[in-house]
């Protein structure tokens, strides 16, 4: 927040020069007129002092949940201190560059047929679900396409509130969504033994490669991911710890997912990141 410079505010004020006292305490009217011009100054100056000084307040700070309009509601699970596109680059396969399909992967397992043209570089959203603002937002919107990435809705809608609620008390959830799906042979239908496999190796090769990063900490490792369908991408929720607690102290924290197909960042300013007087992750 830009600090008000009082000096520069009182040289904004054009006071009469020395020499034109005499004159002004000669003929009051014309002192009057230098006063008044010197009261309109400073008023003018207090007013745009107070426009610099007081920042829009946001509508979660301004308002309970059951206030926020369905396009706030959006904007939290979208575009908040909670959510944000991440920056995403690809790894050797995507760029065009030879690499070796790893152990166990299907063909085709960047989600594109071998030999096909290299896929569009996805825009995947990282969101910390578990942040009370973000599950507040999901329950209270309806059945928006944005809001089927929620983690809290969709535990709800499967009768798991009760378990997303022990979940969220236990560990960060962090997902990413629109995440590129992986392409199974003909032969594998995606809810077969085979196509669930495939998503559980799939989350165990994430889950060696996926961190919460801090200064001058170790960084925090997920206890598990899991990679599940949801329409023509996938969602990944990933599972940290709460026992190495994150803290506003911290004041920047990186969520970085080198995987085998894409490599995924995405920064979050902690200070930002305060609901109702404390740090909600």
């Amino acid at each position: 927040m830009k600090k008000f410079d009082s000096t520069a505010g009182r040289q904004a004020i054009s006071l009469p020069h020395q020499a034109e006292w005499g004159g002004l305490i000669a003929c009051p009217s014309l002192l009057q007129k230098a006063l008044r011009r010197v009261r309109v100054c400073q008023i003018l100056v207090l007013s745009l002092t107070a426009q610099i000084a007081l920042p829009a307040e946001n509508f979660w700070t301004a308002r309970e949940p059951a206030q926020w309009t369905a396009a706030e509601i959006k904007k939290m699970v979208t575009d908040s201190p909670w959510a944000k596109e991440a920056i995403v680059n690809a790894t050797a396969r995507v760029s065009g560059q030879a690499a070796e399909r790893p152990s166990g992967a299907p063909p085709g397992w960047f989600g594109a047929p071998d030999g096909a043209e290299t896929p569009a570089i996805p825009r995947i959203l990282v969101r910390w679900d578990s942040a009370i603002p973000v599950s507040e937002a999901c329950d209270k919107g309806g059945l928006e396409p944005h809001l089927f990435s929620c983690v809290s809705k969709l535990w709800s809608m499967a009768g798991l509130a009760g378990k997303f609620a022990e979940y969220q008390k236990n560990f960060y959830i962090v997902s990413m969504s629109h995440y590129p799906r992986i392409r199974l042979a003909a032969s594998t239908p995606e809810h077969s033994a085979a196509g669930k496999a495939a998503l559980e190796q799939m989350g165990q090769r994430l889950q060696q490669s996926t961190q919460i990063k801090r200064s001058g900490k170790a960084p925090i490792r997920p206890k598990q991911v899991l990679v599940l369908p949801a329409g023509p991408t996938m969602r990944v929720e990933v599972f940290f710890s709460r026992e190495d607690p994150i803290r506003l102290e911290d004041k920047e924290v990186v969520f970085e997912s080198a995987g085998e197909m894409l490599n995924v960042t995405s920064k979050f300013n902690l200070k930002m990141a305060v609901y109702k007087g404390k740090l909600e992750l």
